[in-house]
C-alpha cells in the first residue's frame, strides 16, 4: 500500500486502523507546532518529506454540547417508556419466582441505556451532561415501577383473602397504633413468626406501607433450585441492597448514553462520524499509535519495511 495514501487518508477520514488492535480517535483539528504556528488545512496536500509534517499537536474529539429541548426531551421520555416497561417485565418474573440477583437490574440497565442510547443518535444529542441526567431519572422510574408493580401484584392477591380474615386484620391494626391490648378472642391468632406476618400483610393499606413491610420481611439470597432456603439480610440489608440496585441501573444506564453522545459528530454535515478501515500496516501498532500521539506524522515512513 502506498504510504502517501495512507497518510493522506488520515486527513480525510479521520480513522486509521493499525493492524486490528488500534484506532485512534482523535479530532482532526491538528494544530501544527512549527514555527508559523498556523493550522493545516485538511484540503491541502503537503509533501511527505517537507517540514510542514514534522510536528502537530493531535486535539482528542471532544463533544460541542449541542441538543435542542425538544431532543432532550424525547430522549428522557423514551428512557421513561423503556425504564417503566423494563420494571414491569422485572416485577412479573420476580412474582413467578423469577428475579436473578445483581443480573435482573443490569439487564434493566441495559433496557433503559439502549434505548436511549438510540434515541440520542437520532436525535443527535452531543451533551453528555444532559443525557446523563435524563438517564438517572429514566432509572428511577425503572426502580419504582419494579416496587409500584409488585405492590399493583400484592393488592391483586389480596382480593382472594375472605373479608371477614382482612376485617380483623384491620381490627389488630387499630389496636396496635392505639397501643391497647387485643381483645381475648384475637389474642391467639398469631401462633407463630410465619402467621404473625401474614396478619401483619393483610394490614397493608398503601404503598409506603408495603415497602415497609417488604424490609422489614427482607430480602432472602437463595439458589433457583431452593427457593425456599437461603439468607434472609434483614431490614437493613434490604434497603442497602435496594439502593445498590438502583446505583446499579444507574450506572449500567448513563454509561452507554454518554458514550452514544460523546460519538465524533460532523458539524458541518450534520452527522455522526463512522469508522472505516482504510487498511493496515505491518508495523509495530504500539509505535505508530505514539507518533499519531505525538504528532510525528513526518515519522511514519521510516515506520514501513525497508525504509
Amino acid at each position: 500500500m502506498d504510504i502517501r495514501f495512507v497518510l493522506q487518508s488520515i486527513f480525510q477520514n479521520l480513522v486509521l486502523r493499525v493492524g486490528r488492535d488500534f484506532t485512534p480517535q482523535f479530532c482532526m483539528d491538528a494544530e501544527r507546532t512549527s514555527e508559523s504556528e498556523q493550522p493545516m488545512s485538511l484540503n491541502s496536500n503537503p509533501s511527505l518529506h517537507g517540514s510542514s509534517l514534522s510536528g502537530f499537536r493531535p486535539v482528542r474529539y471532544q463533544p460541542d454540547g449541542d441538543f435542542e429541548l425538544n431532543s432532550a426531551a424525547a430522549t428522557l421520555l423514551v428512557g421513561a417508556v423503556a425504564g417503566a416497561a423494563c420494571g414491569f417485565c422485572a416485577s412479573l418474573g420476580g412474582y413467578y419466582g423469577f428475579y436473578l440477583v445483581l443480573l435482573t437490574p443490569l439487564v434493566i440497565g441495559l433496557g433503559v441505556g439502549m434505548s436511549m442510547s438510540k434515541s440520542v443518535t437520532i436525535t443527535k444529542n452531543r451533551n453528555p451532561w444532559v443525557t446523563a441526567v435524563a438517564a438517572v431519572i429514566a432509572s428511577l422510574v425503572a426502580v419504582t415501577a419494579v416496587h409500584a408493580s409488585n405492590y399493583a401484584f400484592f393488592q391483586n392477591d389480596l382480593k382472594q383473602v375472605p373479608a371477614e380474615e382482612l376485617e380483623i386484620a384491620m381490627v389488630m391494626k387499630d389496636y396496635a397504633q392505639r397501643g391497647e391490648i387485643l381483645p381475648l378472642r384475637l389474642q391467639d391468632l398469631p401462633a407463630d413468626e410465619e402467621e404473625r406476618q401474614y396478619w401483619k400483610w393483610l394490614q397493608v393499606e398503601s404503598f409506603g406501607e408495603y415497602l415497609q413491610m417488604e424490609a422489614e420481611v427482607g430480602i432472602s439470597f437463595s439458589k433457583v433450585t431452593m427457593p425456599n432456603s437461603g439468607m434472609n439480610i434483614g431490614f437493613t440489608g434490604t434497603i442497602i441492597y435496594w439502593l445498590f440496585e438502583s446505583l446499579m441501573i444507574a450506572s449500567v444506564a448513563t454509561g452507554l448514553v454518554w458514550k452514544a453522545s460523546s460519538k465524533p459528530f460532523c458539524v458541518e454535515c450534520d452527522q455522526w462520524c463512522h469508522e472505516k478501515h482504510l487498511g493496515e500496516l505491518s508495523v509495530n501498532s504500539q509505535r505508530v499509535k505514539t507518533l499519531l500521539e505525538n504528532g510525528r506524522i513526518d515519522s511514519l515512513s521510516r515506520e514501513l519495511p525497508g525504509h
